[in-house]
């Protein structure tokens, strides 16, 4: 593993604005003088710090949108299905009062800036209410740590992920370390940690380093020791463990890196690649400030007098004496060159570029301009689907922990879409070990106003009709169109899970509990008459057969109760049959059995079914209309209270 702390430290202090570091020959971070006597005295040393502004947007992209977590059931149970929408619920709660938010961006800044980033979570036992204070016990919950690179170490040679062994070094008080052991404690932490930025040096600091290996074969419950001044102080099992308290193979931190480095142990971060033009901007900011020191400084030349006045200041208003026939000029002034301007304007943009935050040139204009633009803006792509991955792994291990540790029941508060819900008496064996998260990169895509009016202008346009245009031009006027973005987005999740049920068995879809009629239903239209009349179904008896009346004919009752599967009045059907019609033209439509084929068939013709009587409903309302509105013109009164007579024939 390359001792990349030095370069580290480096790129940290760049980002606090800190440009005159560098790094001497030991690996140590020395500053140069930006004051006098160690400068002359029209020579600057001034910054302007790009690089906050380039990972602070960088962060805040990270952070704008809560993760969209998706956990898929491992089984064809119903039940387990919907444990996994609970998981689900549980995730959403846990993202804030496990401060999930906070951890992320700490870890995209040591990301950024320092390479990598790691996260543990952990469940902490005296959080919470108590249960025994005496022992200091309480409800317990879950916590995240979080770790920058230069306090993790690894197998040399190998990615953090397969490496069999993996350690964490840290500075405690001593006070902390010495009531773990009996051992006598020294303050050693100033020796390791020369130039570690996160820790403070101190004289009562302690160096603590935690050492894990995972399980194998010839060791099944892996190796946690705590080792403290060369000593082994405290020994446990690996701490990562399933519902069942089983030992896994897993990473114990879930790490997040910039871009990867397929040379090395480790990857590389983004503040490390704008450390040079950033220097760059700083010499042609102090080069125009030393020009208008030794030349924007107005200056006088006399010829054939002599100058008998007060010294020259900038007092305004000043008269200054001559005797003698005296010429005064004023030096001619030359201008600061625009080369430097020029090169620190391209320094800048060679650091946005870098970092793909580039602005669209305003001269470009022609489609193949930007589509070259577009290009490197979708270089942060990457970027986000490594997020994704860090969210879904971390949500992965924090569910494991619920079902874990949260024995006791709970009553779990979750700020949903429309308020908060509750999920009463809630045990982590709830879950029923559904805990297979995903998150899409695309829920965490950044979305600006720009981007929502675009996205606005292709919902419209591939699917036509189905949003009303006070709610499109309301949307584009305010450039936020959350709302109706996330109904779309929502008619698209409910088409696939629909979808996931009936990978399972149609029986799963089928099989669904009555639900009552939503408005609209119920009812049928006669295209001759327009009149609606009840749709009648059969009176089943105890045995679930239809009851017969005299002549052996069903009795018919109207309908009060749909299938609990049948789409409904107010979902997009569009958007539904959109996402069907996809699904259905892939292989793994294709490898589905004739059952689970014909459960699609079925599904997408109730789809077109609602969207016929949805039509045929609209038409009849603008038949009527037309009738109404006729009906008025035709008992309209003329000016002389007679109606008019019909045009005479043309003569020619």
């Amino acid at each position: 593993m390359r001792d990349e702390a030095p370069a580290r430290n480096l790129c940290m202090e760049f980002w606090r604005g800190k440009h005159f570091a560098y790094l001497n020959q030991d690996g140590g971070v020395n500053y140069q003088a930006t004051v006098s006597p160690e400068k002359p005295q029209h020579r600057f040393r001034l910054s302007r710090n790009f690089i906050f502004d380039i990972i602070e947007r960088e962060v805040s992209r990270s952070i704008q949108r809560v993760p969209g977590y998706e956990v898929s059931a491992s089984t064809t149970e119903p039940m387990d299905y919907y444990a996994a929408k609970t998981s689900e619920k549980v995730a959403r709660y846990g993202y804030d009062k496990w401060g999930l938010r906070d951890a992320t961006e700490e870890t995209v800044r040591f990301a950024l800036n320092q390479d990598m980033g790691f996260a543990w979570p952990y469940f902490d036992n005296t959080k919470g209410t108590v249960i025994d204070p005496e022992q200091g016990i309480a409800e317990g919950e879950i916590c995240i740590e979080l770790y920058g690179p230069n306090e993790v170490f690894w197998e040399p040679g190998v990615k953090y992920a397969q490496s069999a062994w993996m350690g964490i070094q840290q500075a405690k008080p001593l006070e902390e370390v010495q009531a773990m052991t009996p051992l006598k404690l020294k303050a050693d932490a100033s020796a390791g940690f020369k130039d570690t930025n996160r820790t403070k040096q101190s004289e009562n600091l302690c160096l603590v380093t935690n050492y894990f290996e995972r399980p194998t074969i010839q060791n099944s419950e892996g190796t946690w020791l705590v080792i403290v001044q060369g000593k082994v102080i405290d020994e446990k099992a690996y701490p990562v463990v399933d519902s069942k308290k089983q030992v896994l193979d897993e990473p114990l931190l879930v790490p997040l890196s910039y871009a990867m480095d397929p040379d090395s142990d480790t990857d590389v971060g983004l503040t490390r690649h704008l450390i040079d033009p950033m220097r760059t901007v700083n010499d042609c900011i102090a080069k125009q400030l030393e020009w208008k020191n030794l030349c924007l400084n107005p200056q006088f030349i006399m010829r054939n007098g002599v100058w008998k006045g007060a010294k020259r200041n900038d007092a305004p208003g000043m008269i200054y004496k001559v005797f003698g026939n005296s010429d005064i000029q004023i030096i001619p002034v030359p201008p600061i060159p625009p080369e430097l301007e020029q090169m620190k304007q391209a320094a800048v943009d060679d650091m946005y570029r870098i970092a793909a935050q580039n602005e669209p040139p305003s001269q470009v204009e022609s489609g193949k301009g930007l589509q070259a633009f577009e290009s490197i803006q979708e270089r942060r792509a990457a970027f986000i689907s490594k997020l994704a991955q860090f969210h879904s792994a971390l949500m992965r291990r924090c569910l494991l922990l619920v079902q874990t540790y949260y024995t006791e029941e709970r009553l779990l508060t979750i700020q949903g879409r429309y308020g908060p819900e509750i999920l009463s008496a809630f045990k982590g064996a709830d879950l029923h070990s559904q805990v297979d998260v995903t998150v899409r990169p695309a829920s965490l895509e950044p979305r600006t106003k720009d981007g929502v009016r675009q996205e606005l202008m292709n919902l419209t346009q591939m699917f036509p009709g189905a949003f009303s245009p006070e709610q499109v031009m309301a949307a584009m006027d305010q450039g936020s169109g959350e709302k109706l973005i996330e109904s779309y987005e929502q008619d698209v999740r409910r088409a696939h899970e629909v979808i996931q049920k009936i990978k399972f068995g149609p029986e799963v879809l089928f099989n669904e509990s009555k639900r009552p009629l939503a408005p609209g239903e119920g009812m049928t239209t006669d295209p001759l008459t327009g009149q609606e009349t009840p749709i009648m179904e059969p009176i089943e008896g105890p045995d679930a057969q239809p009851i017969l009346d005299e002549k052996g004919r069903p009795q018919m009752t109207p309908m009060v109760e749909a299938p609990g599967w049948l789409p409904r009045p107010f979902d997009n059907i569009p958007v539904q049959k959109k996402v069907f019609e996809d699904f259905m033209k892939t292989p793994d439509f294709d490898m589905l059995d004739n059952g689970m084929k014909a459960a699609c068939f079925q599904y997408y013709a109730a789809l077109e079914e609602g969207e016929a009587r949805k039509a045929q409903k609209a038409q009849m309302q603008q038949a009527q209309m037309a009738q109404n509105m006729g009906e008025q013109n035709a008992a309209r009164p003329t000016p002389n209270g007679d109606k008019p007579l019909p045009s005479m024939p043309a003569l020619t």
